[in-house]
């Protein structure tokens, strides 16, 4: 365990605490061994992270956490791939109404033709309170995902069109709930 002046964790070592409490705390979190990798076209790229989570949801997802400069980085993204090419605008509009509507830490992009919730926290607000940012973290994206589980992926496979997909998350954040039995 790497101790840093003062006896304190590092940030690193704060951050596996974390993780490893999340996973105890939610049978959902898996962690995952090894380096991550991401697709950039036909080009693949070997990513380290100082984390790496994958959670059972609605869509599977991965969590990716990397230590930079000035903070933690935390990506959750849907493992396959969602965002067909042909796509990737009304992606970016689904992630846009998403975001406008969800006021909070970290917001929906489109990275590499790929749908991804990002967020990060400054180190300094991480070691004040590292329990409540973690959470943060670590679950805001997946819950995020899941609650638009249905309009992404029917909007993937063609089931669902921009408008009908727009006004799914629209009743969502409007009215807070969506009967997902109605939108069938």
């Amino acid at each position: 365990m790497e101790i840093i002046e003062g006896g304190q964790l590092s940030n690193e070592e704060l951050l596996k605490r974390v993780v490893r409490d999340r996973v105890r705390a939610d049978s959902r979190y898996k962690p995952m061994n090894g380096l991550g990798v991401v697709m950039h076209g036909n080009v693949v790229e070997v990513m380290e992270d100082q984390a790496h989570l994958a959670v059972e949801a609605r869509i599977p997802l991965q969590i990716s956490c990397r230590l930079c400069e000035t903070g933690i980085i935390v990506a959750t993204f849907p493992s396959p791939r969602i965002v067909p090419p042909s796509k990737r605008d009304q992606f970016l509009a689904l992630a846009n109404a998403v975001n406008i509507a969800s006021v909070g830490v970290g917001g929906l992009v489109l990275d590499d033709l790929d749908l991804a919730f990002m967020t990060g926290m400054p180190y300094e607000l991480f070691r004040a309170a590292p329990d409540e940012t973690g959470r943060i973290l670590l679950t805001r994206g997946v819950d995020l995902l899941d609650s638009i589980a249905l309009a992404a992926l029917s909007l993937s496979v063609g089931d669902w069109s921009i408008k009908k997909t727009l006004n799914f998350v629209d009743t969502l954040y409007s009215n807070g709930y969506v009967c997902e039995e109605d939108w069938f």
